[in-house]
C-alpha cells in the first residue's frame, strides 16, 4: 500500500537547522501559504561584503539545478524536442551521415527557422521533475497526477518524454499496481532522477520529514538501490540546508545507504578515490577511470551518480571546483551536474549561478511532461 505523507506546511523546528540555515542566507519556503512564503533577510557568509540575501528553498534549488543542468553536455540533446521533428530528425540523418563517410565532424542539435534561444542552455528535465515532486509534495503525496501521466504516456502522441524508469512505472500504474510495487517491478528500478525529486522533498519540508516524504515519493517508481538513493540525497540536502559542514552531509549521506549494498560501496569508493585526486579534473577523471561503470549502456545508476556527487561535495573548495568536477564527468551528464549545481548553491551561495537565470527568468519547457511548458518552478506548484 502506498503510504501517503501529510507532511505540508511543515518547518524545521528550532535548534541547529533554524540557526544554521539562517546562518547561509535560507529560508524554509512554506509557511502553510505557498512556496515563496516566509521570507526573511539573514546574513549570507559566502557573499562578499556582508551582502544579504533572501532566498526560500524553493527558489534556491531551482536556480542551482538549473545552472547545474544548463552547463551540462547534455542540456541540447533534451531542448532539442522543442524543435519540428524534421528538424530532430536531421540532426540523425547528419550523425548517420557522418559515421558512414566516417567522419570525426559530429552534428550537435541547430536550428534554422526557430529562434536560437531554443537551444540555449536552460531549464531541462531534471528541472520539470523537481517541480512535478514538489508540487506532490505540497499535496499531500497522492497518486492522481500519476495517473494522469501513465494514462498520457500511452499515448504516443502525448507529449510526455521520461527515464526509463519512470515509463516502466507509469506503464505499471496503468496496470493497476499500486506502490511500492510500482517500483519494485521495474528493470530501471536504479534510476538516478528520484535523488533529484528528493531535492523537492526538502525544499517543500526542510529537513524535518524530508526523508520519509522522499521515500514515498521515490516509491511510486524506484525500489533497493534507487529508493535508498533518494532517501540519502534528502539526507545530504537536508544537512547542508541546516548549515552541516561538507564533510558531515556526506558522512550522514553514507550512513543513510544500508551497509553492504551496491549504493554505499560506490559512495564509500567514490570518496576513498577522490581523497586522492590533486583538482576537480583529477578527481573527475579518477572517478571516471576507477569507479564509474563502462559496460552497462544507460549512465543513469543512482548508486554511481550519487557516489559521485558525495566525493565531488566532499572535495570541493568553491562554486568552480564542484561544478568544474561534475561537468568533466560527461558519462554521467544526464543528472549528476544538476545535483551538483543543487549542492553548490546550498554550500557556497548564489554569486556562481550565471546570470539569466533568475526564478522568474527559468521556464519550463514543458519537453518531459508537458502540462509545465512555459511555467516557472512556482507556478507549477501552485497551478
Amino acid at each position: 500500500m502506498h503510504r501517503r505523507c501529510d507532511l505540508r506546511h511543515r518547518r524545521p523546528a528550532g535548534g541547529m537547522g533554524g540557526r544554521a540555515a539562517a546562518r547561509r542566507g535560507i529560508v524554509h519556503p512554506l509557511d502553510g501559504r505557498n512556496p515563496s512564503a516566509g521570507c526573511r533577510r539573514h546574513p549570507d557568509p559566502h557573499r562578499r561584503g556582508g551582502a544579504r540575501m533572501t532566498t526560500p528553498l524553493i527558489d534556491l534549488f531551482t536556480r542551482g539545478i538549473v545552472a547545474g543542468e544548463s552547463a551540462s553536455s547534455m542540456n541540447a540533446d533534451f531542448r532539442v524536442y522543442a524543435l519540428p521533428p524534421k528538424r530532430v530528425n536531421r540532426v540523425r540523418i547528419l550523425a548517420k551521415l557522418g559515421d558512414e563517410d566516417r567522419t570525426t565532424t559530429v552534428p550537435r542539435p541547430f536550428t534554422h527557422a526557430a529562434p536560437p534561444t531554443v537551444l540555449h542552455p536552460g531549464a531541462g528535465e531534471n528541472i520539470e521533475w523537481f517541480a512535478f515532486s514538489a508540487r506532490q509534495h505540497t499535496r499531500g503525496l497522492g497518486l492522481a497526477e500519476w495517473r494522469e501521466l501513465a494514462e498520457l504516456e500511452a499515448d504516443p502522441t502525448g507529449g510526455l518524454r521520461a527515464r526509463i524508469g519512470t515509463k516502466l512505472a507509469l506503464q505499471n500504474l496503468r496496470r493497476g499496481m499500486e506502490p511500492p510495487q510500482t517500483g519494485h517491478d521495474n528493470a530501471h528500478y536504479f534510476d538516478d532522477i528520484a535523488t533529484v525529486r528528493a531535492i523537492a522533498a526538502v525544499a517543500v519540508h526542510g529537513s524535518d520529514g524530508a526523508v520519509e516524504a522522499a521515500d514515498a515519493d521515490a516509491a511510486i517508481t524506484h525500489s533497493l538501490d534507487g529508493l535508498w538513493s533518494a532517501r540519502a540525497s534528502a539526507v545530504l540536502f537536508g544537512a547542508l540546508v541546516d548549515g552541516a559542514a561538507a564533510d558531515d552531509a556526506v558522512r550522514l549521506a553514507v550512513e543513510q545507504l544500508p551497509e553492504n549494498t551496491w549504493s554505499r560501496r560506490m559512495a564509500e569508493t567514490s570518496l576513498r578515490v577522490a581523497a586522492e585526486a590533486t583538482g576537480p579534473l583529477d578527481r573527475a577523471r579518477r572517478l571516471s577511470t576507477q569507479v564509474g561503470d563502462w559496460v552497462y549502456s544507460y549512465p543513469i545508476a543512482a548508486p554511481e551518480t550519487f557516489g559521485f556527487l558525495l566525493a565531488h561535495v566532499a572535495m570541493a573548495k568553491g562554486t568552480d571546483d564542484l561544478m568544474l568536477g561534475a561537468l568533466a564527468q560527461p558519462r554521467n551528464a544526464a543528472t549528476l551536474p544538476a545535483l551538483a549545481g543543487a549542492a553548490a548553491a546550498v554550500l557556497f551561495g548564489q554569486d556562481g549561478i550565471p546570470s539569466g537565470l533568475e526564478v522568474g527568468d527559468i521556464r519550463l519547457t514543458g519537453l518531459g511532461i508537458p502540462a509545465l511548458a512555459g511555467l516557472t518552478v512556482d507556478e507549477a506548484i501552485r497551478r
